[in-house]
This record gives C-alpha cells, structure tokens and sequence, in this order.
C-alpha cells in the first residue's frame, strides 16, 4: 500500500508540474531558506515552512515534529504537495512582488509566513 501512495505523489507532482507554468530555478532563490508563520487569525501555534533547493520543503510544527514534501514555483503561487498516509495534499501560497511574505489561505483565513532564514 505504500507503494501505491508514492505513486499518487508522483502523479500529482506531475500534474502540477504540468499545469503550472514554472519559474526557471534561479528565479526563485528569494524562497529558499526557513519562513516562519507570523500571522494567524485563528492564533494557531508558530510553526515553519522550510524550502530547499532540490525541491523539498520541509514543515515543522511548534512541537518541533516535521513533514516534508515537494514543492513547485509558478509566477504567483509556491504550490506544495504532501503526503499524509494515503492521501495526497496540495496546497499553495501567494506571494507578491517583493517577495516578503507567503499568504497561506485555509477556509477563508489568510495566514502570512515571514522568511527567518
């Protein structure tokens, strides 16, 4: 069965990575490094979106427990997919001009992620 969820990763990477027209990689060096969430309205714990330059993203709770993931930039939007048992999940983050802050919008709450580092 854990094959199977791998194989949906992948197509789903695919897919996106297909649909999206994406940055060329020297494009977006402003995402790499640990962004930290700096902004709740429903005042959820801390936690941190890390973006390596392989195309893994790693998020870490408050707790310190972390998940890693795939990632893809198109040219408004960080698209991140991960997998959590059977299922695939793909979500994406806004970003504006400059680059400063990821908005992240769930169940019509933005959330804004700072970069730290």
């Amino acid at each position: 069965m854990k094959n199977k969820g791998v194989v949906l990763v992948l197509l789903a990477a695919a897919l996106i990575l297909t649909l999206a027209p994406l940055s060329a990689a020297d494009d977006h060096g402003w995402l790499l490094g640990t962004w930290e969430l700096s902004y709740d309205p429903d005042h959820s714990p801390k936690d941190y979106l890390t973006f390596k330059e392989n195309g893994v993203f790693v998020h870490t709770s408050h707790e310190g427990e972390y998940r890693d993931g795939t990632y893809a930039v198109t040219k408004d939007r960080v698209v991140i997919i991960q997998q959590f048992g059977d299922k695939v999940v793909s979500n994406s983050l806004a970003f504006d001009d400059k680059h400063d802050i990821l908005y992240f919008t769930y169940k019509g709450h933005t959330s804004h992620y700072t970069k730290v580092k």
